[in-house]
Order: C-alpha cells, then sequence, then structure tokens
C-alpha cells in the first residue's frame, strides 16, 4: 500500500513503465489518505518493479514472485514387458507442462525411434519402442527440484530348437559338424 498526506489524493500506479487498471488481473483501492493495489494469481511473469506516483512524488518498490517446486503426484511405478514390445512409464507433476528430463541410469534420453517422450498437461510419459534385455534398468523423470525412479525388466523371448542335432559318423582323421536350428 501506499500512503499519502492528502485526502483523496489522486495516485497511478505502475509496474515499470507500464500503466495498471483495475481489472482481473489488478484490484486498486483507495481509502482515505491509503491507496492500495493488489495483484492476484501472481506468476513468475508479475515479478518486478511497482511504482505508486502521486504527481510530484512517488515510491517504488520490487515484487519478486518465487517459483513453486514441482512436485510429483504420482510417481513412476517398476514395469515388466516382453521383448520387441513397448511399455511406457508414467508419472504426474504438480505444475502443468513443466520441464522434465528423461534419463537411464545417468544418461539423459533424447526423442527418438527408441524413447517417445510426452507431456500432456501435468502428465509426463516414457515410451520405449522395440524393447531388448539390454533396457533393462533404472529409470528416472527428473523436474530439477526432485525425481522418481522406477526399474524395467525386459522377458527375453523364449528361443526354441527348431531341428535338433543329427547323428553322424565320420572316419578316425576327418571332421565332425553338428548343426541345430534355433527359433531366433
Amino acid at each position: 500500500h501506499c500512503e499519502l498526506t492528502k485526502l483523496g489524493a489522486p495516485v497511478e500506479w505502475r509496474k515499470g513503465d507500464m500503466v495498471i487498471h483495475s481489472g482481473d488481473k489488478y484490484q486498486l483501492k483507495q481509502t482515505g489518505c491509503v491507496t492500495e493495489l493488489l495483484i492476484r494469481d501472481l506468476t513468475l511473469h508479475d515479478s518486478g518493479d511497482y511504482t505508486c506516483d502521486s504527481g510530484d512524488q512517488q515510491t517504488t518498490a520490487t515484487l519478486i514472485v518465487k517459483a513453486l517446486p514441482v512436485l510429483f503426484k504420482k510417481e513412476l511405478s517398476n514395469e515388466e514387458a516382453e521383448e520387441d514390445e513397448a511399455v511406457t512409464f508414467s508419472c504426474e507433476i504438480t505444475k502443468p507442462d513443466a520441464p522434465v528430463e528423461w534419463r537411464k541410469g545417468s544418461v539423459v534420453l533424447l526423442p527418438s525411434s527408441k524413447f517417445e517422450i510426452k507431456q500432456l498437461g501435468t502428465v509426463c510419459e516414457l515410451v520405449i519402442h522395440n524393447l531388448e534385455p539390454e533396457d533393462c534398468g533404472e529409470y528416472t523423470c527428473d523436474t530439477g527440484m526432485r525425481q522418481t525412479t522406477a526399474s524395467l525388466f525386459v522377458q527375453a523371448k523364449r528361443v526354441d530348437i527348431v531341428q535338433g542335432l543329427e547323428n553322424t559318423e565320420v572316419m578316425e582323421g576327418g571332421e565332425a559338424l553338428f548343426e541345430c536350428y534355433l527359433s531366433r
């Protein structure tokens, strides 16, 4: 608030060079010698210098809006899937569209044909395509302030013997070759 010596003196409120008017965002109120500026629904963009100007005098104060930490409403959970399939890790954060970083161990994951990174509002997803046993490990979603980690286990596809070994007879001093055909 700003206190004046003259009852009901007109004042102008500014943020930087921009004149402020009453509306949804700002409420201007004057009672006697006291004039007030109320700022609603603060965002980081509201940080700055605010001035109360009575014409021949002015006073300025700085507003610093601190970002709320991005927390997890729903953490990652461990996943298990079969080789060649896809798996989705999903978590939910408290701040819509806040940036997150996905990692496998300490390696940062970037969008590719292998890794699909999606974010819609507060829901963050990592889809891993064409799973291989090497994809097993710890996956982390990091907001910069908090992180959640879960494990992935990839069940290798079963290997079947398509054609087994066949008996063979060879002469002493010769070579014997055994062949076994597998499903993969």
